[in-house]
């Protein structure tokens, strides 16, 4: 089902391209600069110089607008990263630098459940007020009978403390990440007119062109953790983000057809 609404989509790691070698236009410097001035809560030099000592670093979970921005910033830079959520399709991800020799690296995580509770912003505000770092908190995924807190692993121990949500006892359970959600990960060319965020959107999650271009006008399109435009034009590794709906990113742009349209291979999730 496609929807603009709730949470989103993440954790794509661009394994398919080399990112140290990717060129950025203009266009592309112009919102880098653009994104320096946010005031971003994580340190991108020392992220740089993790990578560059040859180690592999972990953030905390960033927002998905957070996680494409720095992930933006230090591809921009030639670092190597990688964002993993939990499943595919993830709101929240934690950000991986690594050195070029190793192939890729996700972040260690893991899940905690609480059966029978049915209200995330309730169980999230009591973990929070519980002493759990907000960064230490990933997204909160909701099945028939229960919650699972998505966390970094070793979860903090003040997770399994947890012993009332609300008027009910619960018993908070360690479980594996592959009975949370299983997101979808897939990979498509597609045949566009053009490398506009909307086009592409359309093709990528098979919804109408208008539909997907009221989600931009709406602003829960996102560009490398930028609100889209209606004219914004999707380049080589770049990120797009919708709202409730998915996440892809351009792998290889494989050339034009006979009709002067382009072939455009998108990684895509979806959950």
């Amino acid at each position: 089902m496609h929807s603009f609404e709730g949470g989103g989509f993440d954790a794509t790691p661009f394994l398919a391209v080399d990112r140290a070698r990717i060129w950025f236009s203009t266009s592309h410097v112009a919102m880098l600069s653009q994104n320096i001035g946010m005031g971003l809560m994580v340190d991108i030099e020392r992220l740089k110089r993790a990578a560059a000592g040859g180690r592999v670093q972990h953030t905390g979970f960033l927002s998905p607008q957070e996680a494409a921005r720095v992930s933006f910033q230090l591809r921009s830079q030639g670092v190597h990263t990688s964002c993993w959520g939990g499943y595919w399709g993830a709101g929240r991800r934690v950000l991986t630098v690594f050195p070029p020799e190793i192939p890729t690296s996700d972040a260690p995580l893991t899940a905690v459940y609480f059966p029978t509770v049915d209200d995330e912003g309730v169980l999230r505000e009591l973990l929070l007020r519980d002493g759990v770092p907000k960064d230490q908190l990933g997204d909160i995924v909701k099945h028939r009978d229960g919650l699972s807190v998505i966390l970094k692993d070793p979860p903090h121990p003040a997770t399994l403390n947890r012993k009332r949500v609300g008027s009910l006892e619960v018993e908070p359970m360690v479980v594996g990440l592959e009975l949370v959600r299983q997101g979808k990960l897939s990979t498509k060319t597609v045949v566009v007119p053009s490398m506009r965020a909307d086009v592409l959107g359309a093709k990528a999650f098979g919804v109408s062109r208008t539909y997907f271009a009221k989600g931009v006008a709406g602003g829960k399109v996102y560009l490398n953790g930028m609100v889209a435009g209606k004219s914004s034009v999707v380049e080589l590794a770049d990120e797009v983000y919708a709202e409730g709906v998915g996440r892809f990113c351009v792998e290889a742009i494989e050339g034009k057809t006979k009709r002067g349209n382009l072939k455009v291979v998108l990684q895509i999730e979806k959950t």
